[in-house]
C-alpha cells in the first residue's frame, strides 16, 4: 500500500524528469488511483505545498549541518555564509525548484518557501553596506542553485572555485578585504 512518503517521492521523481505534475501522473508513478493520492494529500495544492516542505526540510538539515548550530542563534553573516557554502557544494536537480513547478500555485508555493526559509535570510540589524554584500552573495548563490537545478547555464566546475572565492569574500565579516564595511553583529 502506498504511503504519503511514496506519493512525495513519486512527485519529486516526476519533477526530476521534467514531467508535469498532475494527480493522475502521480497516481501512475506511485501505482495507485487518483482517489488514493487525494486520500493521502487532500488536493493538488496540498501535495505541492508538501513537496515544497519536503525540499525545504532537506535543505534545512543540510544548512544546519553546515552552520553547526541552530540558525536562530547564529548571526546573519554566518547564516548567509552557510547558505553560500551549501549551494556551492550541492548538486541540485529540478525537484529543488519545486516552488516554481506549478504557475497556478505560484503564490501559495512561494509564500510557503519564504515562510520556511525566512530565518536563513533575515538581515535585521545590519548596516546597509553589510546587508547589500550579503544580499549580493545570496542572490549569486540563488543563481548557482537555479542554474544547476534547471541545467540553464550551469557554472562549469573549472569556474566554481573562482566563484566560490568571490562569494566567500562577500560574506566574510570584513568584506574580504579588511576594509571597514559597517558594523557586524557579535558572533559573526
Amino acid at each position: 500500500m502506498a504511503t504519503r512518503r511514496d506519493i512525495l517521492d513519486g512527485t519529486l521523481d516526476l519533477l526530476r524528469h521534467g514531467e508535469p505534475v498532475t494527480l493522475d501522473a502521480v497516481a501512475r508513478t506511485v501505482g495507485i488511483t487518483k482517489p488514493g493520492v487525494l486520500h493521502h494529500v487532500g488536493s493538488k495544492a496540498e501535495l505541492m505545498l508538501s513537496v515544497v516542505d519536503d525540499v525545504v526540510d532537506r535543505w534545512d538539515v543540510a544548512l544546519r549541518a553546515r552552520l553547526g548550530t541552530d540558525p536562530g542563534t547564529a548571526g546573519p553573516v554566518r547564516r548567509t555564509a552557510a547558505y553560500v557554502e551549501f549551494v556551492l557544494s550541492t548538486r541540485f536537480d529540478a525537484s529543488d525548484v519545486a516552488v516554481f513547478a506549478d504557475p497556478r500555485l505560484r503564490e501559495p508555493l512561494t509564500a510557503r518557501w519564504q515562510e520556511r526559509m525566512a530565518t536563513w535570510f533575515d538581515l535585521d540589524g545590519l548596516s546597509p553596506q553589510v546587508r547589500a554584500r550579503l544580499q549580493v552573495a545570496r542572490m549569486c548563490a540563488d543563481g548557482v542553485w537555479f542554474s544547476e537545478a534547471t541545467s540553464l547555464f550551469p557554472v562549469p566546475d573549472a569556474e566554481l572555485a573562482a566563484l566560490a572565492s568571490v562569494l566567500r569574500d562577500l560574506v566574510a565579516p570584513d568584506g574580504g578585504a579588511g576594509a571597514p564595511r559597517g558594523p557586524s553583529p557579535a558572533g559573526d
